[in-house]
């Protein structure tokens, strides 16, 4: 379980958890707030951002790809793709689960399933 800080928030705290799930490949998890860089966020796009990483993939390729929370419909730009409160969704056999969330960030827990 761990408590993650929005990107754009001026702090020290942890940003990011990184699971590594094989020699080149892991998941990244971060937190958005509509502050800083970030401010022009709508609603739907705060929350919890989950992302699989494939590094043997060129930079141009984008070796990281956004997995979008479970009923997202924004196929093009994927503004509703954030996590929100009790949401949850398993990639590479990890489950993602927001079990607290706030102006101040997200608490998310995470575990190994099957």
């Amino acid at each position: 379980t761990h408590l993650i800080k929005p990107v754009e928030m001026e702090t020290k705290e942890a940003k990011l958890i990184v699971i590594p799930t094989g020699k080149y490949t892991g998941i990244a998890i971060e937190s958005r707030r509509a502050i800083g860089f970030d401010a022009m966020l709508g609603s739907l796009s705060e929350g919890v951002l989950v992302y699989q990483i494939d590094t043997t993939i060129p930079y141009n390729l984008s070796p990281m790809k956004l997995v979008p929370r479970v009923g997202s419909t924004d196929n093009e730009w994927r503004r509703d793709a954030a996590l929100q409160l009790n949401d949850s969704l398993t990639v590479q056999g990890w489950k993602i689960y927001v079990i607290e969330s706030g102006n101040w960030g997200d608490v998310v827990k995470v575990e190994k399933v099957g």
